[in-house]
């Protein structure tokens, strides 16, 4: 069993921790496990001058393109998007810690929605310079839109994904699992490490055949986990944690290979 985490660290043996640009073919792994957060924090720092990326051949990352042991990212992004599909189309097993499109935001005492996310800030700095070789070229605007662009989920889903609270004092009780939840370890034990930081619209005209809740609120009925099919893989949309040492992401690692393997022996 293959898995990869990308910017996003889990220790395991079972685990290759890698990061967008490093990380091998997408296709050659069983499962992946991807946290939006990390990866978009992982960009701002090269943006910034903070961080080097290199590909798996050793070529350096940059917004210039591609040559002399170098690769523009623009291609590496569409490069990873069609393995992705690869990955999908063949059974593939697709992790995401579930972050909304828009972030709430205080102003004057009073929740204001932001409606552009970081990565749209992002990709529009690195579009800009990418792609200036070529003016008669655009940007793909997929990926300015979204954190989810890698996946080419259909917008009914990415819309429904809803800003959460991103409260972390829960416990077990404080959830409705449903039976024989896949990854009913993990949430169980981090029930009180769960930050939601977004919910699921149950009103979405979503397929039902293709959309399983995994996880609710106790009180509200609020879906915080759900599973979705993908051409003939799978997607799992978990919350996410606060991880705030090694035992503990050692233990939600574990929980994490434990599902996987419970998935692939089905």
């Amino acid at each position: 069993m293959n898995i990869l985490s990308l910017h996003y660290p889990l220790p395991n043996a079972a685990i290759d921790n890698k990061d967008i640009f490093n990380a091998p073919p997408f296709f050659e792994y069983d499962a992946i496990i991807f946290h939006p957060l990390g990866f978009e924090q992982s960009i701002l720092n090269w943006l910034n001058g903070d961080e080097e990326f290199y590909t798996a051949a050793g070529e350096k990352v940059i917004q210039d393109p591609s040559g002399n042991n170098a690769r523009n990212i623009n291609e590496i992004m569409e490069q990873r998007k069609n393995e992705i599909d690869k990955f999908l189309n063949r059974d593939g097993i697709l992790i995401i810690y579930t972050v909304p499109e828009m972030a709430i935001t205080a102003k004057d005492e009073q929740p204001e929605v932001v409606t552009s996310n970081i990565l749209s800030r992002i990709f529009s700095k690195i579009f800009s310079q990418s792609l200036k070789h070529n003016e008669d070229e655009s940007p793909d605007e997929n990926f300015a839109t979204s954190r989810y662009f890698l996946f080419n989920l259909d917008k009914a889903i990415i819309e429904n994904i809803i800003p959460g609270s991103g409260f972390i004092n829960m416990t077990e009780n404080d959830f409705n699992y449903s039976n024989n939840n896949i990854f009913q370890n993990v949430l169980h034990n981090h029930a009180n490490k769960i930050a939601y930081q977004a919910y699921f619209d149950e009103s979405a005209t979503l397929t039902p055949s293709i959309f399983k809740v995994l996880l609710k609120t106790a009180k509200s009925e609020t879906p915080i986990a759900v599973a979705i099919e993908k051409g003939i893989g799978q997607i799992f949309f978990l919350p996410c944690f606060t991880q705030a040492n090694t035992d503990e992401a050692m233990s939600e690692a574990r929980s994490l290979v434990d599902g996987i393997e419970s998935i692939m022996n089905k």
